[in-house]
């Protein structure tokens, strides 16, 4: 995996070696669990960042993404609930999923 990326990116040592210090003692179920973590954090950012614009605060989320990255269940708490269905519709929208697995509660 190291040769093709340090092949796009340039055939200097220091490339090189920063890569191989970046995912060193990573393994693919570490990196997958990181990167499952990061879509979620996302998830929160971009939801919270949403709401934000129709002055409804989030207290939490909750996400599930299974390994391919697919977004499969969105649970959210927020202070009051309003344009639920509009939320909704967006947060379905935008994530590419059924508007029955996003369920938005007070």
């Amino acid at each position: 995996m190291m040769q093709p990326i340090s092949y796009y990116l340039s055939n200097e040592d220091i490339v090189t070696q920063a890569i191989s210090t970046a995912v060193k003692g990573k393994n693919d179920n570490t990196f997958f669990d990181d990167a499952k973590e990061e879509k979620q954090s996302q998830i929160k950012e971009q939801i919270t960042t949403l709401f934000s614009q129709y002055d409804i605060k989030v207290l939490n989320i909750t996400s599930q993404v299974n390994e391919k990255g697919t977004i499969e269940k969105i649970d959210i708490k927020t202070d009051k609930l309003r344009h639920t269905k509009k939320l909704k519709t967006a947060i379905s929208n935008f994530y590419n999923m059924k508007e029955s697995n996003i369920n938005i509660s007070e």
